[in-house]
């Protein structure tokens, strides 16, 4: 049974690696894919990394040239940080909520 849930989260994974990338443009052109999308994959630090990425090595595009995509990459970096502590408090906060409420019924 270990095997098959292995077998699965590979599948899912394999599935949202291809997805990313082909939100990225990497195996599509930016310019094809429909508007809705284009939208969800700004969610994705790998867009704006393969935009700048594809840029510099296909067009030799200087930094200066990329910085709207490293501005973009910091600003996400600053967001997930932001998103992941606030999780993260509100984990901690469960955590001993549980922990108090298990103290409380152990002691009746």
């Amino acid at each position: 049974m270990p095997g098959a849930l292995s077998r699965e989260r590979h599948a899912i994974d394999g599935l949202r690696f291809r997805a990313a990338a082909f939100l990225s443009g990497v195996s599509w052109p930016q310019s094809s894919i429909p508007g809705a999308w284009q939208g969800v994959s700004w969610l994705f630090p790998s867009t704006f990394g393969v935009r700048a990425f594809i840029r510099v090595n296909s067009m030799g595009a200087s930094i200066s040239q990329i910085l709207p995509e490293i501005r973009i990459l910091w600003i996400q970096a600053a967001f997930y940080l932001g998103l992941a502590c606030v999780v993260y408090l509100y984990q901690k906060r469960l955590a001993r909520r549980h922990i108090q409420s298990a103290s409380l019924t152990e002691s009746d």
